[in-house]
C-alpha cells in the first residue's frame, strides 16, 4: 500500500530529524541554543510517534517516545520536564 509506505517513510523521517536534534543538543553547552534543539527533537519525536501510532508499530512507537521524554527532561522548563518525566 503506497499511503502505508509514505507514512511510514514521514514516520522515518520525524524520528531522524528529531534524534539528531537530539544528538546536537547533547553537545551543546547549557543555553538557548540548547534548550531550542531540545525542543525541537521533542517536537518531531512527538509527531513521528504519533504517525508510529497510526501505523500499529509499538516498538517504533515506543522509541520515539522515549526520545521525546529524554528530550523534554534536558529541558530547564520544569513543566516541560514534568511531561518528559510522564512519557
Amino acid at each position: 500500500n503506497n499511503e502505508e509506505k509514505h507514512a511510514r517513510l514521514h514516520g522515518d523521517l520525524l524520528f531522524l530529524l528529531g534524534d539528531a536534534k537530539l544528538t546536537k543538543a547533547m553537545a551543546l553547552p547549557e543555553g538557548q541554543a540548547k534548550e531550542e534543539s531540545l525542543e525541537g527533537a521533542a517536537d518531531s519525536l512527538r509527531e513521528a510517534a504519533k504517525v508510529y501510532q497510526k501505523l500499529q508499530s509499538t516498538r517504533w512507537t515506543g522509541r520515539a517516545m522515549l526520545g521525546a521524554a529524554l528530550a523534554l527532561v534536558g529541558l530547564e522548563d520544569e513543566d516541560q520536564q514534568m511531561d518528559g518525566e510522564r512519557l
